[in-house]
Order: C-alpha cells, then structure tokens, then sequence
C-alpha cells in the first residue's frame, strides 16, 4: 500500500471519529475545522466577507465544509440538515474496519514517533568483574 493511501485512511479515519463523536447534532463545517485542522496557520489568513471586511480563518471554514463534502460524496457521510453532517452506514462500516484501524492506529504511532526502551542493566557481581590491567 502506498503512503499517499495510508495517508488518505488515516485522515478519512480521523475525519469520521470526529463526526461520530459529535453525536446526534451531527458536526457542522466550523466545528469540524476546529477540531481536525486546530494548528494550522491557515487560521491566521484573512479572507474578504463584505464590501469591506476581512475575517481570519474564514478559508479554513470552507476547506471543511469542502472535505466534509467530499466525503459525503464517497457515501460516509449525509447532510442531513443545512450544512450539519452526519455519519452513514457505510461510514460507521469503515469505522469497524480491523483493517483502516490498524492502518490508523499504526499512522498514530508513526506521528508520536519510535519510542525507545534502554535494555536493563547487567548485574555484575564481585566474582565476574576483573581487575583492570596496569
């Protein structure tokens, strides 16, 4: 599998849990952006709304109603209510998925990093240490 499609699992993955765990209300393109993209420094872009106006991160809103969008196109997710977005069958199936969960969960680990462990130190008792040559 190439990295370009674990790295599409594991986003699609992400951006699902995110709308499952909204509940009942569903998730609305703001909320969504806010919790999938909270780091981004597309938060900081201004973007006209008005004849006059500016406001930050207003692109970081439709970038999420656009992927939001996009995954209600591949069937995971429907709209039930004005732009509020709301979990499918098909996507609570690749939610159970063992195998877009191992492909997540191991995406999570690659992120964190490796973790390294120290091998335990040698117990050396009196009898194996021998005198350093002078």
């Amino acid at each position: 599998m190439t990295k370009k499609k674990i790295d599409s699992i594991k986003k699609t993955f992400q951006a699902l849990t995110f709308v499952k765990e909204a509940g009942e209300g569903g998730i609305r393109p703001a909320a969504f952006a806010r919790l999938m993209w909270p780091d981004s420094p597309c938060w900081n872009n201004e973007r006209r709304c008005g004849k006059t106006g500016t406001a930050k991160g207003m692109g970081m809103f439709c970038a999420a109603g656009q992927y939001l969008g996009t995954l209600a196109k591949k069937k995971g997710l429907t709209e039930k209510q004005e732009k509020s977005y709301f979990l499918t069958e098909a996507g609570e199936a690749f939610l159970q998925d063992e195998d877009n969960l191992r492909i997540a969960t191991m995406a999570a680990l690659d992120e964190t990093g490796p973790t390294e462990v120290e091998a335990p130190a040698e117990d050396v008792t009196a009898e194996d240490a021998t005198p350093a040559a002078v």
